[in-house]
C-alpha cells in the first residue's frame, strides 16, 4: 500500500530527527515532507504496476536526419470524401482507414475501409458504424472499433451485427497476440493488479487517465503517451506514436512540418542509439506501420501516402499490349485504347467495327437493337458527363435469347483507374441480354433509352468490391447516379 510506504518512511525520519539538534531536527522535518511528496507522486504516477517514468519536459533536441526513400500516393476514388479519423495496418500487411462521413440521408457513422493493392483502391465499408475514434484488426481477423460514446467493440467480422463490447474507454492498443491496453475514463474500474482481465471481447490490461492519454503496443510492451509526452524512450515530444510488428517504433514529432496546421515530422526510434532520427520529407497527422520498410501516413488532406518500396504490392498486371493494329482508332472517346486492348490480348481479335455510337446515331435501344445484336463479340465505351470512362468485353453476340454460357473471359474496363476485372465466377454468365442496351448484370447496364438516369451496383458478378459495400453503387462512375455523355459499341473480328 503506497500509505505503508508514507508512513513507514515518515516514521524513520522523525525517529532519526530525535537524536539531532533543534534546528538540525527542523530541517530534516522539511526535508521529509519534500521526500514523502516525491514519494507520493512517484507512486500514484507508476501505480498499477507500472515501472516507467513520465518525462515531463521534453527537449527540443537537433535530431538525427535519415532518408527512407520515395513515397507513393494512393488512389481512393472519390471515396475519402469524410475525415480519416484513423489509420491502421493488420498482421497481414493491409491498410485501414477509419472514415468519418455524414450522408445526406443519414446521421454521421463510421466507414472502416481496406486499400486493395491489386486494384489500387480503397475498397467501400462492409456496413456503416456509429461514430468512432479508432478501429483495429488482430491476426485472427476480428475488428475493434472505438466509438466516440467511450464503447469498445468486438466484430467477428467486417459483417457482424451483434458485436461484444465494454464501455468507458478512451484509448486502447492492441498487441501482437490480440491482447488489449485499455485507458480508462473512470479511474475507479482499474484495479491494483496489474495483471490481464478476462472479458467478453478478450484479455485487458487496464490503465488511468493520468498514466496514459494515448497508447501502443510494441509486441507485447506498451508504449504510453501522456499529454504528448513519452513515458519512456526519451524526453522527445510527440503527438502520435506507433509500432510495426517487427518490433519497429515511429511517431509523429510534436512541431509542424513546414509551418503545416496538423501534419507533422515522421520520426523513427534506435533501439541502438536509443534516439530518434527524423525521416525527411515524410510528414502527415496520423501514422501506421507493418515494418521498417512498410509505413503508411495519412496527411491533414486526407492523402494517404505509403513508402514507394515496401507493402506486398500484388497489383494488376502492366498495361502491354502486342496488338499493334489501329483497332479503336476511330474512338471518339478513347484517346489511348492500349488497356481495352491488354484485355484482349488472348481473345486474337485484330480488327474492330462501329456498329453504334450515340453522339452520333442517338441515345436508342432501338438503334442498339438494331445495328449491334447478333453480330458476335463486342466492346462497350462508356463516357460519363463528368469525366469517367469505363467499358465492358461481351465474348458473345448481344441476343434476343436469354445468355447462360459462361464468359470467364468477359472483362469490364476503368480508364481512368487503368483497371480491368473479370467475373468472380468462371463459370457464370457475365451478360444479360435487353432492348436497351448493353447489360453486365447489375455491375454495368448502359440503358440508352435513359442517358440521364444511370445507376450501377458494382461486384455482384464482377470482382473490385464487395457487392454488399456501401459503396458499391458508386465504385463504377465514382457517383451513385450519373449520365451519360456518350457510348460506343464496336464489334470484334
Amino acid at each position: 500500500m503506497i500509505l505503508d510506504k508514507e508512513s513507514q518512511i515518515h516514521i524513520e525520519l522523525i525517529g532519526e530527527s530525535t537524536k539531532q539538534p533543534k534546528q538540525m531536527r527542523q530541517k530534516l522535518l522539511a526535508s521529509s515532507v519534500v521526500a514523502l511528496a516525491t514519494v507520493f507522486i512517484a507512486f500514484q504516477t507508476l501505480g498499477n504496476g507500472q515501472s516507467d517514468q513520465v518525462l515531463q519536459n521534453p527537449t527540443n533536441l537537433a535530431l538525427k536526419e535519415i532518408n527512407l526513400g520515395e513515397w507513393k500516393k494512393l488512389n481512393s476514388f472519390g471515396l475519402l470524401s469524410g475525415p480519416i479519423k484513423s489509420v491502421h495496418v493488420s498482421p497481414k500487411g493491409d491498410i485501414y482507414v477509419l472514415q468519418d462521413q455524414q450522408f445526406p440521408s443519414y446521421q454521421r457513422s463510421a466507414n472502416f475501409r481496406r486499400y486493395s493493392f491489386k486494384y489500387d483502391s480503397f475498397e467501400g465499408s462492409l456496413q456503416k458504424f456509429a461514430p468512432a475514434l479508432d478501429a483495429k484488426i488482430n491476426a485472427a481477423g476480428e475488428y475493434f472499433l472505438l466509438l466516440e460514446n467511450g464503447e469498445l467493440r468486438k466484430y467477428k467480422t467486417a459483417s457482424d451485427w451483434e458485436p461484444q463490447s465494454l464501455s468507458g474507454i478512451s484509448e486502447f492498443g492492441l498487441s501482437k497476440s490480440g491482447k488489449l491496453h485499455l485507458v480508462f475514463n473512470d479511474a475507479s474500474k482499474v484495479g491494483s493488479s496489474n495483471a490481464f482481465v478476462n472479458s467478453e471481447i478478450g484479455q485487458y490490461k487496464a490503465y488511468r487517465q493520468n498514466q496514459a492519454t494515448s497508447i501502443e503496443v510494441d509486441g507485447e510492451d506498451p508504449i504510453l503517451v501522456l499529454n504528448d509526452r513519452l513515458v519512456g524512450l526519451d524526453k522527445s515530444c510527440v503527438s502520435q506514436v506507433t509500432a510495426g510488428y517487427d518490433g519497429s517504433i515511429w511517431a509523429l514529432s510534436c512541431d509542424a512540418y513546414n509551418g503545416a496546421s496538423q501534419d507533422k515530422n515522421l520520426l523513427k526510434w534506435d533501439k541502438k542509439s536509443t534516439q530518434w532520427s527524423k525521416v525527411n520529407g515524410a510528414f502527415g497527422s496520423k501514422v501506421a506501420a507493418l515494418n521498417e520498410k512498410s509505413v503508411v501516413l495519412v496527411r491533414e488532406d486526407n492523402s494517404v501516402f505509403i513508402m514507394k518500396n515496401g507493402f506486398t504490392q500484388t497489383a494488376a498486371k502492366p498495361v502491354t499490349s502486342l496488338i499493334k493494329t489501329g483497332m479503336f482508332s476511330g474512338s471518339g472517346i478513347l484517346s489511348d485504347a492500349s488497356l481495352i486492348k491488354f484485355g484482349l490480348e488472348e481473345e486474337h481479335f485484330t480488327q474492330t467495327r462501329l456498329c453504334y455510337r450515340a453522339s452520333q446515331d442517338g441515345f436508342n435501344g432501338d438503334l442498339f437493337v438494331n445495328q449491334c445484336r447478333d453480330k458476335g463479340p463486342s466492346v462497350t465505351i462508356v463516357k460519363t458527363k463528368k469525366g469517367k470512362i469505363f467499358g465492358g468485353y461481351n465474348p458473345l453476340s448481344w441476343s434476343q435469347v436469354a445468355a447462360d454460357e459462361p464468359t470467364p473471359n468477359a472483362f469490364i474496363f476503368f480508364q481512368n483507374r487503368n483497371l480491368i476485372v473479370h467475373p468472380k465466377k468462371p463459370n457464370q454468365c457475365a451478360v444479360e441480354n435487353t432492348n436497351a442496351g448493353p447489360k453486365f448484370g447489375p455491375d454495368l447496364f448502359v440503358d440508352l433509352s435513359y442517358p440521364n438516369s444511370q445507376a450501377s451496383r458494382f461486384g455482384f458478378i464482377f470482382d473490385g468490391i464487395n457487392y454488399l459495400s456501401v459503396d458499391a453503387t458508386k465504385f463504377l462512375a465514382d457517383e451513385v447516379d450519373y449520365q451519360l455523355a456518350d457510348v460506343e459499341i464496336y464489334l470484334l473480328s
